[in-house]
């Protein structure tokens, strides 16, 4: 998802991403990113539970229209949601991003190498989570050889290497 579309419905109240879920006017691709938006509203808020939901709900809605980019940046973000929810899921979690990458490994597009590096960071966040500092290292570096400097994808690599460094040294 680009960032424009994401901040297209990110920078709305709460209760407005809530009329518009319901909304039937909306095509089935505008649903499904209403659900994600209120799904990253949701993990900003820690409620794991509830950002798992709503991007079920876009996952459901991305296997109807048979998107398989979207259908892996779905995977990737439930993996690590259900990882920061219990991290007892570390099984399913790597299930999860594996199956991810796995349907988008023949697609070269910009779009693909975006989820690709989305896959990579989520890795990351798991390892570093784990305590596999060098293969969290080695994730974010692939994700960061994936995507181009101005993107969204990006600055959440650098982000995320920022708080490795940090932490580590």
């Amino acid at each position: 998802m680009n960032s424009t579309t994401l901040f297209k419905y990110l920078n709305k109240k709460p209760l407005e991403l809530q009329k518009l879920q319901d909304d039937t006017s909306l095509s089935k691709t505008e649903q499904a990113q209403v659900c994600t938006s209120i799904g990253y509203i949701k993990y900003f808020k820690n409620d794991m539970e509830s950002a798992i939901s709503y991007f079920e709900k876009a996952h459901n809605i991305y296997m109807e229209l048979k998107d398989d980019n979207k259908i892996a940046f779905c995977l990737a973000y439930l993996a690590l949601f259900n990882y920061l929810k219990d991290k007892s899921r570390l099984i399913k979690t790597h299930t999860l991003l594996n199956d991810a990458l796995y349907s988008i490994t023949n697609d070269d597009s910009a779009e693909a190498n975006d989820i690709k590096a989305t896959v990579f960071l989520c890795n990351g966040i798991v390892n570093y989570h784990e305590g596999n500092y060098s293969q969290a290292l080695n994730y974010y570096k692939q994700a960061q050889s994936m995507t181009v400097a101005d993107s969204l994808i990006y600055a959440r690599v650098l982000d995320n290497m920022g708080i490795f460094y940090h932490n580590t040294n």
